[in-house]
């Protein structure tokens, strides 16, 4: 999603898996959106 009209791919945030390797991410998206993950 742009976000103020600019999509950029370096964008980046993360997010930590509970022990057992799960996770939950909510987006308040309004339209339909690519969303890469990649595991580090």
């Amino acid at each position: 999603m742009p976000v103020d009209g600019i999509n950029y791919f370096g964008f980046e945030d993360s997010i930590q898996p509970d022990s057992l390797g799960n996770f939950e991410l909510k987006l308040p998206l309004e339209q339909a959106s690519f969303i890469e993950f990649q595991q580090l």
